[in-house]
C-alpha cells in the first residue's frame, strides 16, 4: 500500500504517570500535529510535558500513514524516561485500546 496524503490517522495516548515528558517520533509517516486532549500539559512541536499528577492525554495526527501488513508500517514512537512505547499505528483501535500496564499508557482512537 503506498503512502499518500489522504491517508490520515489519529491516536490517542493517556498516561497514568505522576508526571512525564517526552517527544514523538513517526517512522514511515509524517507527523502532523500534537495537542493536549486532557489534563495540565505543554506542546512544542513534537515534545511534551506534563509536570503534574491528573489527567494527560495527547492526540498525536499522522498523515502519509502505511496501514498494511508487510514492509514500513507507520509506527508511532514515544520517546520518555518513564514510559517509553512504540506501536504500529495500524493496530490502533476504539474498541480495541493497545494497554500497557507495564508503562501505564492506553493507546486509544
Amino acid at each position: 500500500m503506498m503512502k499518500t496524503e489522504a491517508d490520515k490517522r489519529t491516536a490517542s495516548i493517556l498516561f497514568a504517570a505522576e508526571s512525564i515528558q517526552g517527544t514523538i517520533q513517526i517512522k514511515y509517516g509524517k507527523f502532523d500535529e500534537l495537542r493536549v486532549a486532557g489534563g495540565a500539559g505543554v506542546i512544542v512541536g513534537a515534545s511534551f510535558d506534563f509536570p503534574a499528577k491528573g489527567d494527560k492525554r495527547l492526540d498525536v495526527a499522522v498523515s502519509e500513514v502505511n496501514l498494511a501488513r508487510g514492509k514500513h508500517p507507520t509506527i508511532v514512537t514515544i520517546l520518555s524516561e518513564t514510559a517509553p512505547v512504540s506501536f504500529f499505528l495500524r493496530d490502533v483501535n476504539a474498541a480495541f485500546p493497545i494497554y500497557l500496564p507495564e508503562r501505564s499508557v492506553i493507546v486509544t482512537a
